[in-house]
């Protein structure tokens, strides 16, 4: 198996276990993330704020389970796609098929580009926002809040 396939078996497979840190250790410190969705915030992370970002989201879901279906090395890095499948905190399932492309350097990820479908995301979206609502009727604050 090439090195550049390990490195993303592994990170995957942090992720499955919810291990941030070992996922964070596949990324460069100064590595870039790029994923089709996010109008709010802009599509590109720098790799702490990906692994945060990830975190938060892991919040909201169980089960997460990664298959890698292709895998394709290139002179810089890889091409790759996989299927993410996770459940809820609501109990929903959802599942997502990415295509991502790497660029390697030092066997970390330097640069990273995720493209997927961001409607198929719909249930984990509802999820998070029917717990930010309740910790604010909990809470019982009123206005914009960030859960």
């Amino acid at each position: 198996m090439h090195p550049s396939e390990m490195l993303l078996r592994r990170c995957l497979k942090a992720l499955e276990a919810q291990d941030y840190d070992l996922a964070a250790t596949c990324f460069a410190p100064e590595a870039r993330i790029w994923r089709c969705v996010d109008p709010i915030e802009g599509p590109e992370k720098a790799s702490a704020e990906n692994i945060s970002v990830l975190r938060w989201v892991g919040g909201f879901q169980r089960r997460l389970n990664s298959q890698l279906r292709w895998f394709q090395t290139t002179p810089d890095g890889f091409a790759a796609t996989h299927v993410l499948s996770a459940q809820t905190v609501l109990g929903d399932l959802f599942s997502l098929s990415l295509t991502m492309r790497a660029i390697m350097r030092d066997a970390k990820i330097q640069c990273l580009e995720e493209h997927f479908d961001a409607a198929a995301m719909s249930p984990l979206r509802i999820a998070i926002a029917a717990s930010c609502k309740a910790k604010l009727r909990f809470a019982g604050v009123a206005g914009r809040v960030t859960c």
